[in-house]
């Protein structure tokens, strides 16, 4: 939860790279997705 807020806090402070940031989160999501669907499968 801690760096969902530090991400929100960067989206509020920095609005220059607000927009890299959203789509570095959106990719992150199905990175994290594999990665705990990898995990399970083990």
């Amino acid at each position: 939860m801690s760096r969902f807020e530090q991400f929100k806090k960067d989206l509020t402070e920095n609005k220059h790279t607000r927009e890299n940031d959203f789509i570095l989160f959106i990719l992150s999501i199905p990175v994290n997705f594999l990665l705990f669907f990898a995990q399970k499968s083990l």
